[in-house]
Order: structure tokens, then sequence, then C-alpha cells
């Protein structure tokens, strides 16, 4: 409902931003009870943030960036009551206690957007956290280059047999050619170059051997 229905991925909010503000800043302020408690406000648009499917980035990303205001502008200032820090710091641990991409993201986005006591301290455990994911992205990175360099060492194994296989062959091949020259020496019998003759005949000159 906080998000306009043909949301795009990093369209800006300002239209949403100016609609629905002063409702909320009045939900969270009511008295003598506010309707809704400003940590279950932004609890509840994290909830929904990573409940959405991996095809709705755009409502993903229009979700963060209502998390990011409401902890951030000047205008929802009434709405926090003076307890930045402590909402930021709520938001922060629950995306750092279950660090998936969109809570990452979200946390990153907080530690640069908002300025607090304590913002640097946040920062070192982001940066943690970050480096344990380029890791894990490193090792799958390393798994991808041995597959491609098993891939091309099978591949060169199967071109040196290739080749093998290939001047084995043209080597039986002039053997075969050697062999068959060593065969046909001599004079040789062309069709048509000798007379029929009847099974016995001897020529006039012949003469027995003693």
């Amino acid at each position: 409902m906080l998000l306009p229905a043909d949301k795009q991925p990093r369209a800006p909010l300002s239209g949403a931003f100016l609609l629905w503000t002063p409702f909320l800043v009045a939900f969270c302020t009511a008295h003598p009870a506010p309707v809704l408690a400003p940590p279950t406000l932004l609890a509840h648009l994290v909830r929904a943030m990573n409940a959405a499917s991996p095809a709705q980035h755009a409502r993903r990303d229009g979700l963060l960036e209502w998390v990011v205001y409401l902890v951030r502008a000047d205008a929802c200032a009434a709405l926090r009551g003076g307890r930045q820090k402590a909402l930021v710091e709520e938001v922060l641990a629950g995306c750092l206690a279950a660090p998936g991409a969109w809570n990452v993201r979200l946390a990153g986005r907080l530690v640069r957007a908002v300025e607090w006591e304590g913002r640097e301290d946040w920062r070192v455990v982001l940066d943690a956290v970050g480096e344990e994911g380029g890791r894990g992205e490193a090792g799958a990175n390393d798994d991808d280059d041995d597959h491609h360099h098993d891939h091309h060492d099978h591949h060169d194994h199967h071109d040196h047999h290739d080749h093998h296989d290939h001047h084995a062959v043209i080597g039986a091949a002039r053997q075969e050619e050697c062999s068959a020259d060593e065969e046909s020496a001599g004079p040789q019998k062309v069709l048509g170059m000798w007379k029929a003759r009847p099974i016995g005949w001897l020529p006039a000159d012949f003469e027995e051997d003693e």
C-alpha cells in the first residue's frame, strides 16, 4: 500500500513519501497510545522486504527505501521521538542476525545514509560480514576456475591423444605403401600384355633343367 502500483526498481518514491508520511507519523504518535509503534512499523517493513519473491525486485527496493526514509528524514522526526539511534541499531541488529542479501544491502544503506553516534562500530561489523560474503563468492569463483582448468586439461589430454593417433595412422599407411612397393618389385603383368595360351604350353626354346 505504501508503494506505487507501477513501482520500478530504483524509481524515486517522493510522491509516496509525501502522501503517506503524515498518516504514518500520526499513527506512531497518537495519544494516549500509538496505533503503531515505530519499531513495529520498521520490523514489518523489513519482514515484508524479505518475504517478497525474488521476482519482486521493485517491491523489495521500495520497502528498503521506506525503512531508510523513516529513520533519516526530517519529516519523520516526530515519529522517531528522539530515538533515532535506538531505532537504527535495532534494525541493524535484526539485519545482521540474518544476513541475507537484502538485509545486508539495507544495513549498508543505513550505515552510509544515517549519521548517529556509534555508526563507525557498526561499519566495522558490516565490513566483516561483507568480507565473509566476499570470501564465499571468491570460493565459488575458485571452484569455477578449477572446473575451467580441469576442462581445459581434459581437452588438452584428448588433443594429445588425437594428435598421437593421427601420426600413428599416417605411419601405418606409409608402412603399407612400402610393403606394397616391395611386393610389386619386378615385372608386373598388365591386362592385355600377354596372349592367352593353353594350359601346359611351353615356348619352343624351352629347355628342361637337369
